[in-house]
């Protein structure tokens, strides 16, 4: 079998915990039959609809040609954007992390530190586990990005900017805990670990940031996002929900000086955002189920 090397998302505008699974149906690839046999696929789909968030389609064949593929596809693009949705592809490893030897080199993705320096006279909460996670969230809520949850628990935090040209990563592992005196105990949230630390470490200068865990063991840790491209939108996927090159570079360039608070960009969204919790608004939630 041969399996399509593109996700397709379906923007919309945070949703609900609730566990996300795939559901899958067959498709009649050539609908027409103009190539005058029978085209079949199969359509992979999230369970659940979340608005603020991404949906995510992937489209699967056995017995159907690229072509007819790529032309159905297109065709529910165009149809989406009559209901005010935006269809793109991506790559199925928008990442493409390091995890050996032989990965892409020219693929690996870009990292932007935050300088929490600033923040270190201001306030503590900005160094604590939950505290951290809800500032770079914020940041990116600020910029464009909306949560892309994939459907392993254990996978890094990922987001895309609502134009569908941008990904950012939360370098994060999961929690872990320690037993002390009969006692679990959690441990921080380590951002960056290898082979990430070494990726990082090659393409940075290596600043970082001192935080203190829970055990009030000082730790030394890289905080910062990951930044990866969308090279699958060429000139075929454009329209006025898509941004060119220069557009994508500028907000880059101005997401990496916001988080090196240069102009003191940082430390003034942390004073006079309040941190709150991000609502839910369940009231919107679909289940796909049936």
């Amino acid at each position: 079998m041969f399996k399509i090397t593109n996700f397709f998302y379906l923007f919309s505008l945070n949703g609900s915990k609730s566990k996300l699974k795939f559901k899958s149906c067959n498709i009649q690839i050539d609908q027409g039959t103009k190539s005058g046999r029978q085209e079949w696929g199969q359509l992979r789909y999230q369970n659940i609809y979340r608005p603020y968030e991404t949906f995510e389609l992937v489209v699967e064949w056995m017995v159907a040609t690229g072509n007819k593929a790529a032309e159905l596809v297109q065709s529910w693009a165009r149809k989406s954007n009559q209901y005010g949705l935006q269809l793109v592809p991506i790559p199925s490893d928008p990442f493409a992390l390091p995890f050996s030897n032989d990965s892409d080199p020219l693929r690996g993705p870009i990292f932007i530190p935050l300088d929490l320096s600033c923040l270190m006279e201001t306030s503590v909460q900005a160094f604590g586990e939950e505290g951290l996670l809800k500032l770079q969230e914020k940041i990116l809520c600020k910029f464009g990005f909306i949560p892309y949850r994939n459907p392993n628990a254990f996978a890094p935090p990922q987001y895309v900017h609502v134009s569908g040209s941008m990904f950012i990563m939360l370098p994060v592992r999961p929690k872990e805990t320690k037993r002390i005196n009969g006692k679990h105990l959690p441990l921080e949230l380590h951002q960056i670990s290898s082979p990430h630390d070494e990726y990082i470490t090659r393409h940075f200068s290596g600043v970082r940031n001192k935080r203190l865990s829970p055990l009030n063991a000082e730790t030394d840790t890289k905080i910062g996002f990951l930044w990866s491209w969308n090279y699958m939108i060429t000139k075929r996927w454009k329209n006025a929900g898509t941004v060119d090159e220069n557009f994508m570079r500028k907000v880059m360039r101005d997401f990496r000086s916001f988080c090196l608070n240069q102009n003191s960009r940082l430390e003034d969204f942390w004073k006079y955002s309040n941190m709150s919790e991000f609502g839910q608004d369940h009231s919107m939630l679909m289940d796909l189920e049936s």
